[in-house]
Formats: C-alpha cells, sequence, structure tokens
C-alpha cells in the first residue's frame, strides 16, 4: 500500500520520486565540465609560460642621511627666562630628500625634566592649518632654519629641550641638555 497515491512502492527499491530525473538532469553539466577540465590539463604537448617576478626593491629610508641640528645662545638659563634655539635640518646623504607634512607644524620643541616628564611644548596652545606640506632637500643642502621659543621652567634644575620634525614619512629627534640655575 502506497502512502501516497502517485508514489509506487516497490518491495526492492523503496520510494521512487520524480526529483531524480531532475537531479540528473542537473548533474550533467557538471560532469561534462570536469570532464572537459580533466581533458584540457591531460594535454602533454601544452605549453606553459614561465614568469619570475622579482620583488621590487625597498624603498630606501626617507629619513637616512639627514641630520638635524639645535643651536641654542647658551646652555644655561634663569628660571622663567626665554630660552631661543634655531632648528636646522641638512641633508647628508647623497640621494635627495622629500618630506611630506601634514599640517603647517614641520616642528616641534619638547622641554622634558629629569624625571623624564614633559615641562612644557613648543605648538602648546597653537593651531596650525590642515594642509600638505612638501619639503626637498638636496645631497649635501643645509636645509631650512626654523626658530622656536620656549620659557625656561621656574624650578631650578637639569632639563632637556628635544626637538622632532614631524613628517609623515616618520620623526627625527635631537635633544641637548639645558640647566635652569638662580645663580649665574
Amino acid at each position: 500500500m502506497s502512502l501516497h497515491p502517485d508514489l509506487p512502492i516497490h518491495p526492492h527499491r523503496g520510494v521512487r520520486s520524480r526529483s531524480a530525473p531532475t537531479l540528473a538532469v542537473a548533474l550533467v553539466p557538471l560532469l561534462l565540465l570536469l570532464v572537459g577540465v580533466t581533458a584540457c590539463g591531460a594535454d602533454e604537448d601544452a605549453q606553459w609560460a614561465e614568469e619570475t617576478v622579482s620583488a621590487p626593491e625597498a624603498p630606501a629610508d626617507p629619513m637616512d642621511g639627514l641630520q638635524l641640528t639645535i643651536g641654542l645662545e647658551r646652555v644655561e638659563y634663569q628660571p622663567g627666562e626665554t630660552v631661543t634655539l634655531t632648528l636646522q635640518l641638512s641633508n647628508r646623504g647623497t640621494e635627495p630628500r622629500t618630506l611630506n607634512f601634514r599640517t603647517a607644524q614641520l616642528f616641534d620643541v619638547i622641554l622634558i625634566n629629569e624625571a623624564g616628564d614633559e615641562v612644557t611644548r613648543w605648538s602648546h596652545e597653537r593651531s596650525f592649518a590642515q594642509m600638505i606640506t612638501e619639503k626637498q632637500i638636496a645631497p649635501g643642502e643645509e636645509g631650512e632654519v626654523w626658530e622656536a621659543e620656549i620659557e625656561a621652567p621656574e624650578e631650578p634644575g637639569s632639563y632637556t629641550i628635544e626637538a622632532v620634525i614631524l613628517p609623515a614619512e616618520g620623526e627625527l629627534r635631537m635633544s641637548v641638555p639645558v640647566q635652569v640655575t638662580e645663580d649665574r
């Protein structure tokens, strides 16, 4: 006795489904595709082009050969006295260097105490235009000179003035020690 009037029960074959022919029709193109791929791969006379691709040379570090110098009037200051310094970026290398800055701020100057804490920063409370600035420095060129002023702290002691150039390619830092004393 059949559970479904359209599907006869055969003792040794089980239930016959109408979807079996549909499945077989769907599998035929897949089988033909597999046979075609296998046949194409079996061609012993096929020639394959070989090409060796070399990795490109690593680009040179854009900061290689660049030197930052800090110029100070002196290394000892009174508390609260203005410290005037000059920064110069030079290219001591053999290749021209191009530096890209994301803002109008090209450098910063930081005053650090003996404990390593930042005391003041030249850029503090300054704003800088959001503009791309490009600086090109030829080999052997003494680059642009920038001047900055910071105030010596009120507390006497040993400090470090750190200057940093801020291009998108990476930072270049230089530091010099200074003393703040009440007696000169």
